[in-house]
């Protein structure tokens, strides 16, 4: 691994340098359009979403569709685990403490909200990523899969909502151009390097370094699993993401 996660957290690391560290599930590239990190969450809720849409749209019409329609199931399912675990792990290490720290009346408060719905999720998709570890396409709980991620999603929403609408500005105002894009550079490493799987027994850590050690002790194994599993291409991803009007440059 080209990078350590304590290395992300801790320097203003180049993350184009890590970007070969993902995994089989990788996404498109990064955007070009801004690094401010700011920018990188908006996107990555878009892009959370579109997986989503995707499997759902694979769930609606499973009916009489076999081995196959469930291994595509799977493989989406697995990807939207994959990106949200990336990225909620991203934001507890390098967004939150700067929320809590730059935003001097209640930035405490808003960071320790975010942290409970990520652990709401968390939980979810840890059940979600048990069900997704059956060897036998055909032995998966389809409906409860969807179930979990249904509800998983909806906790998201509103959770994307307060950041995009409250947390994001507020961070905004408060933190100048040069750092926003300082925190997105290091969001985007922490995200190359870090877990890839829920881990709701230890996330989120009383302190960013505490998760960031934490993480980096559980990222080998994590990606020991991602090498077992299948996932969508980056085609796929990219195609995906499109459709829902976001367009990913590589």
């Amino acid at each position: 691994m080209p990078a350590s996660l304590q290395q992300a957290h801790d320097a203003d690391y180049d993350a184009e340098k890590v970007r070969a560290a993902d995994s089989p599930g990788a996404t498109c590239a990064d955007p070009a359009s801004s690094d401010a990190v700011s920018d990188q969450v908006v996107v990555d809720h878009r892009e959370i979403l579109a997986i989503y849409r995707r499997f759902k749209l694979l769930y609606r019409g499973a009916g009489g569709g076999g081995t196959e329609v469930l291994r595509d199931m799977r493989r989406w399912a697995n990807q939207f685990v994959w990106e949200v675990a990336r990225h909620s792990v991203a934001e507890e290490i390098v967004m939150y403490p700067r929320l809590q720290h730059a935003v001097a009346d209640d930035g405490g408060a808003l960071a320790a909200d975010a942290r409970g719905a990520h652990a709401r999720v968390q939980r979810l998709l840890a059940d979600a990523d048990r069900l997704l570890a059956v060897r036998d396409p055909a032995a998966l709980d389809a409906a409860q899969l969807a179930d979990l991620l249904d509800t998983a999603v909806a906790e998201l929403k509103t959770h994307m909502r307060i950041e995009e609408t409250l947390d994001l500005p507020r961070l905004n105002a408060a933190v100048s151009p040069a750092d926003l894009h300082a925190l997105g550079r290091r969001f985007r490493a922490v995200k190359a390097v870090g877990p890839t799987h829920p881990h709701p027994a230890v996330a989120p850590a009383p302190s960013p370094t505490l998760e960031a050690l934490l993480g980096a002790a559980a990222a080998p194994l994590d990606r020991m699993r991602d090498a077992l599993r299948e996932f969508p291409s980056k085609e796929e991803v990219r195609d995906a993401v499109r459709a829902q009007g976001l367009v990913r440059e590589e």
